[in-house]
């Protein structure tokens, strides 16, 4: 095994505006990771979010731009990505409604080897995800929590050399939590992700149980 550390700095500013009905902000980092005590990658990042309350419910904005600079070693990560996401939440006691959209962009210098079969490897998807959960805490010192996202990734194809990697993820989520003093809760969760790629040996499904505790301020 190796290590894995990260320096990182960043920056950011918000904009004066109603503080009542909108809220805005700007931020910029630059983080750098180092993989065995080597530099792996280097990566900038620039974002906007613009966020709009109101009584009857809250809606929310965000941009982000990555650009990539890996080592010698590794590049073929070198490139940019982008990330735009949309999202909202409505508040009517005693539940919540939460829902997202997100689109992301890449475009990376890819991993191309020459060969009798030539080898390809992708790290350019183009992403859309869209997700929803509803929480109900209609029972002192209860939340229940039920949610569910999709997401499809489509990779860029080099020359034919193998068939385009198309992916899709769906995954469901049920959590209750119960909150036995101000300090101290409980947390029980379980999840169910399947994972269906067109390229062999890819796909999955997996059903994952938590149970655990939470203590602090919470």
């Amino acid at each position: 095994t190796s290590d894995l550390n990260l320096l990182q700095v960043g920056a950011g500013i918000e904009p004066f505006l109603d503080r009542e009905t909108w809220h805005a902000s700007i931020n910029t980092n630059i983080s750098s990771l180092y993989l065995g005590g080597a530099e792996y990658e280097t990566v900038v990042s620039t974002g906007t979010r613009i966020v709009k309350t109101s009584e009857a419910f809250t809606a929310g904005f965000r941009y982000s731009f990555f650009y990539h600079e890996p080592s010698s070693d590794f590049s073929y990560l070198e490139g940019t990505q982008h990330e735009v996401r949309i999202d909202g939440e409505k508040h009517w006691s005693p539940w919540m409604l939460r829902s997202h959209v997100v689109f992301e962009y890449n475009d990376r210098a890819e991993l191309i080897e020459s060969g009798e079969s030539g080898v390809y490897t992708r790290f350019s998807p183009s992403r859309q995800q869209i997700g929803m959960d509803i929480q109900w805490s209609g029972a002192a010192r209860h939340v229940l929590t039920m949610s569910f996202d999709w997401r499809g990734s489509l990779y860029d194809e080099e020359n034919g050399i193998d068939p385009q990697r198309i992916e899709k993820r769906s995954r469901t989520r049920t959590q209750w939590r119960y909150r036995s003093t101000r300090h101290l809760a409980f947390v029980a969760q379980w999840e169910y992700l399947d994972n269906d790629v067109t390229l062999e040996g890819y796909s999955y499904t997996r059903n994952q149980i938590r149970v655990g505790c939470e203590f602090g301020n919470i």
